[in-house]
Order: C-alpha cells, then structure tokens, then sequence
C-alpha cells in the first residue's frame, strides 16, 4: 500500500514540476524555432500554445492554438498567408520590443512593428492573448488587436479590425463588440447573440469559417467542439460564398465560381444578356440610374467595358463590375 502510495505521490509531483517548467514568456534576445516542436510558449493554465504550428510537413506558421484537445484550432496567426519552411525559419524577441519572424533565408516576413526603449518580455496570457510589455506592464503590442480569423472571450473588435476567413472572406463590424466568458457577444450598436449552452466554465471561440459563416464554438467535454450559435443558418446567405459568377445551387460544391470560357465583348451582335430571377449580386456595382428603361439600363452596360451585368426593377438599374451572388435561397 505504501509502495503505490510513493507511485502516486511521485506521479503527481511530476505533473505539477512539468506544468510549472512551462514557459509563457520569452525574454529580449531570445527566439523560438520552428524545427523544435518543444520550443514553445504555453499559457499558465496550459490552455493555450505560441509557437510554430505545421500547416504541412514542411510548411509553418507563427500562430497560437489550443492546447489539451483532439481537435487543436488556431486562433491567431502572424503569417497565415506566408507560410515559413518549417526548417531553419523562427521568431525573435528584440530589445526594442520588436518581434521579428524570418524564414530560413533571413527574409523577414512578419513583424509586429513596435520600437520602444521602454521594451520588455513578450507573454502568452491565459486569455490567449499573445503580449509585448514594456516598463510597468504597460502593453506596447498584442495579438488581440489583430486577429486573423478567431475572436476569443475578452478579445474586442471595433472598425478598424475585421476578422478573414481561410477563404479570404471579411467580417467588419461598424461598431465595437466583445464575446464575454459565458457566451453572449454585446455590440455597441445593440447588437447581441448567445450562446445555446449560455453559462460559466465553458471554453468558446467566435471564428469566421471557410464558408464565410460566424459561429461560436464551445469545448465538449471529450475534447470535440460544437457550435452553439452561428450567423446564417442557410448557407445560401452568406455573401459571396458560391465564388465570382456563382449561383448557389448545389451546398455540395459551393465556393468553386465560373469562369467565362470565352472573352467577354462589348459587341451587341456577340453579347446576350440572361435573365435570372431572384437572384441579388450584391455590394460591387459600378453605378445606379433611376427612371430608365430595360433597353437604357442594356445600352449602358454594353456600353462600359467594367460591366458584367445589371439588375432592373421599375425603372431602377444597377450596373455591377464582378458577380458575388447573396440571399437565394430554397
């Protein structure tokens, strides 16, 4: 009995030397590496991970993600469009505060762009929220001012960020806003959501997915996520998700667009013009005119090389330059 006593006493004390060996802060001067999975930042809660996340066998990014789960979700990342090579590549911490990502050539990719004489430490925070302190804590740079496609609870976003999605589509808000602990997102225009398993201890994140659709996600117990609130319940009304020229038709393949097989011409013997009803392409018009006819609204779209169609209703014509269709659904 003492014996398995002595096992489970030394099992625990190990746990508890190797959670507090964990590093959540990097110092002036030094880096973290891509080729070392060790080489990382971890929150004290051990919820979150900074470090080089592998995209590919040889492929990085400079990202944070979750830590303990099956399924590990980046929520930010520095370079989510420049990938690094995942040998050779790493992240330094300047005296000034700068933080300096080059790849395994030297190139510089990414920098948080701080220069400060006051520099500190750069710390990964329970919240997520990557940080670079100065003198006094006082925050000189953070990862929540910038997000890439992942709102984490405390994190605010106001007009001058916007959330992108892996397929390159925008969320901007025209107000500030933040996602509280317990799952309900208050704007500052009244707008507001929640969660469905609203309350305290569940681990949430507000991503933009790749389809275009906000959802807010909640940790399940066996390390899975489940959405308990999105935007768009109907695929169909996201904007621009069928792809430039695309019409929403089948969900199976909806993000692929058309691409015209010919050169489009301003010859009206060579062109024809193809009705659509209930069909919006909206947000890239060119122009609108009031008061004119079907054959005026025609005349003015052959007319302009930029236009790719026109949409008319009693005698009101708008002219639009690329074609991202919304709001046709069954």
């Amino acid at each position: 009995m003492a014996a398995v006593s002595t096992f489970v006493f030394l099992v625990i004390l190990i746990h508890r030397l190797c959670h507090n060996s964990a590093i959540d802060v990097l110092s002036p001067g030094s880096s973290l590496s891509a080729e070392q999975s060790i080489n990382v930042l971890r929150s004290r809660n051990g919820r979150f991970i900074c470090g080089f996340y592998n995209i590919s066998p040889n492929a990085s990014t400079f990202s944070i993600w979750f830590s303990n789960v099956s399924e590990r979700p980046v929520v930010w990342s520095a370079n989510p469009l420049h990938p690094v090579y995942s040998w050779g590549s790493n992240v330094k911490l300047n005296f000034d505060g700068s933080m300096v990502l080059k790849d395994y050539t030297g190139q510089t990719v990414w920098t948080n762009n701080v220069s400060s004489s006051i520099a500190g430490q750069a710390q990964l925070l329970d919240t997520g929220n990557l940080i670079v302190k100065g003198k006094g804590d006082i925050i000189l740079w953070q990862s929540f001012n910038s997000p890439t496609d992942t709102l984490l609870p405390t994190q605010r976003i106001n007009v001058t960020t916007k959330l992108v999605s892996t397929n390159r589509l925008l969320f901007m808000m025209n107000a500030s806003g933040v996602l509280d602990s317990l799952g309900q997102f208050q704007g500052s225009d009244s707008t507001s959501f929640m969660a469905a398993d609203w309350g305290r201890h569940i681990i949430r994140r507000l991503t933009l997915d790749y389809d275009g659709n906000l959802r807010l996600y909640s940790l399940n117990d066996n390390g899975t996520w489940s959405v308990t609130w999105m935007a768009f319940p109907q695929l169909c009304k996201v904007y621009g998700v069928n792809g430039r020229n695309g019409i929403f038709i089948d969900q199976s393949d909806w993000g692929e667009g058309c691409r015209p097989k010919i050169n489009i011409t301003c010859d009206e013997e060579k062109v024809k013009f193809v009705h659509l009803p209930n069909t919006n392409f909206y947000g890239l018009d060119l122009s609108a005119q009031r008061s004119v006819s079907l054959n005026f609204c025609k005349q003015i779209c052959l007319s302009d090389y930029k236009c790719n169609g026109f949409a008319y209703f009693q005698g009101f014509c708008v002219y639009y330059r690329m074609l991202f269709e919304t709001n046709r659904c069954s």
